[in-house]
């Protein structure tokens, strides 16, 4: 860190949300710029002070020097997350390392990899690792009348309450190129949860659906919990008093349509 620290760093933020406080700098106000483009309504900008985990945003200068290539580093505290000569790498990068920070060092939220909206008051949770196709199965259910809560993370309250993340919906259009984001309405109502849906994509396959039992259900969960490390017992609390309430089930799925996504509505 201290290598890190002796860079020129010439701006800062610092913000809070969910119970947690993350710091950020950079050489580049350019950078700034484009973060403070991507912090949600919720969160709150603070004055400089102490706090949980700390963002480093290094832009590679503009003047490039003969036979060399600038590169654009993000840090995680120490540890690079991403070098890239685009900063639209960059970029993306930051967008979800945000939720993983909160996600880490939240003291009054719990936070899942997943897809989630709300059907007639209620949620329906899509949990899935990156790139397991959350986003384009959640847009589905956009244009199929559903209302996003969010396309990558659930956040859930102590009462197992669906809270929204409205970050826009980002599509992964092709190899090397930029996200498509899609802007949606930013919810603020927490929701009960009606139904966790496993959705697996497998190219070609036909849809079927099977529930799974509270036990199972709380188990899969647990792999899709981010803070599960740092906070086992209250997370699992949580993760099974949700399972022992909902519908829950594990689907099979080709392209997510409009069939799809309404099959998925009626679960439950």
């Amino acid at each position: 860190m201290d290598s890190l620290d002796r860079l020129g760093w010439t701006t800062g933020l610092t913000i809070s949300g969910y119970g947690a406080v993350i710091g950020f700098r950079s050489n580049s106000e350019d950078s700034m710029a484009r973060l403070q483009k991507m912090l949600l309504p919720s969160w709150q900008v603070l004055p400089a002070g102490p706090v949980d985990t700390l963002i480093s945003i290094w832009a590679a200068p503009q003047v490039k020097l003969p036979s060399t290539r600038n590169y654009h580093l993000l840090y995680w505290d120490e540890t690079r997350m991403v070098r890239s000569i685009e900063t639209s790498k960059v970029d993306d990068c930051l967008e979800d390392l945000l939720g993983v920070c909160f996600a880490t060092y939240s003291t009054n939220r719990f936070f899942l990899h997943a897809g989630a909206v709300e059907v007639d008051g209620q949620a329906i949770l899509l949990p899935g690792q990156s790139l397991s196709g959350k986003s384009t199965l959640v847009r589905a259910l956009q244009a199929a009348g559903a209302n996003v809560y969010s396309d990558e993370f659930a956040v859930l309250d102590s009462k197992g309450r669906l809270h929204a993340y409205p970050r826009p919906l980002s599509l992964r259009v092709g190899a090397g190129k930029p996200r498509e984001r899609i802007p949606i309405q930013a919810r603020r109502k927490p929701i009960p949860i009606r139904s966790v849906v496993f959705a697996q994509y497998t190219e070609g396959a036909e849809f079927s659906a099977v529930a799974i039992d509270p036990g199972a259900t709380t188990l899969e969960l647990t792999r899709h919990s981010l803070p599960i490390r740092f906070k086992p017992k209250q997370v699992l609390r949580v993760l099974a008093n949700i399972a022992q309430k909902v519908s829950c089930y594990r689907v099979t799925r080709g392209e997510a349509d409009l069939t799809v996504a309404r099959t998925i509505m009626s679960l439950g």
